[in-house]
């Protein structure tokens, strides 16, 4: 009977370290190779899909608002169109309860010890509301595309954009980009806001 019991409890945890493994796997694989800088992103609380939404949202803005609000390539440095654009859309990384930068369309970045790299990899699964899946070609599209403030900066530092696969992107800059994760972080800029490349050529 105990012999039993160990040979299953045995078999328990094996099963259990196994499937831990390949959890572990998906989001602490390293991306990018040789030293990396050490930068504080918090993990997100994700929680289950509670059901249906009942009813309806609606928020309300006291003030006039300019159309190009609802671009986030054109963002402005206005704190009232940053509240905006964090109700409606999703970046990478972003400001939430547990920290200045948290993980949530990204399950993973990293930088590069020299800050001449900077790389992501998405959650799966992920769509736009549409249905239609959001990709790091979605990612790449938006930086490129970004024309509000502190475009320049962006711009200036941009070697090039690299899409591993579907779900992972890696930054390459000209040269030291130290600031990166802090102005990628959906706290003071709109080129973190990611959009639906396919609709937004198709609206404008």
């Amino acid at each position: 009977m105990s012999k039993g019991i160990v040979v299953l409890l045995t078999a328990l945890i094996m099963l259990l370290t196994v499937g831990y493994g390949e959890a572990a796997t998906s989001t602490s694989t390293s991306i990018l190779s040789g030293p990396l800088a050490k930068i504080d992103i918090k993990e997100a609380e994700i929680e289950a899909v509670r059901g249906t939404p009942k009813g309806r949202l609606i928020i309300a803005q006291h003030y006039a608002l300019d159309p190009a609000w609802l671009d986030p390539l054109e963002h402005q440095a206005a704190a009232t169109q940053q509240v905006y654009d964090y109700l409606v859309h999703d970046a990478m990384i972003k400001p939430m309860p547990q920290g200045l930068n948290t993980y949530s369309l990204a399950e993973r970045a990293e930088m590069t010890a020299d800050f001449t790299k900077a790389a992501f990899r998405l959650r799966q699964g992920l769509k736009f509301h549409d249905g239609h899946p959001l990709t790091t070609k979605d990612v790449k599209w938006t930086y490129e595309n970004y024309k509000g403030v502190n475009f320049k900066i962006f711009q200036d530092k941009l070697d090039r954009i690299e899409l591993v696969d579907d779900r992972t992107i890696i930054f390459h800059f000209r040269e030291p980009f130290v600031e990166f994760i802090d102005l990628y972080n959906g706290g003071s800029t709109g080129i973190v806001w990611i959009l639906p490349q396919h609709y937004y050529e198709q609206a404008g």
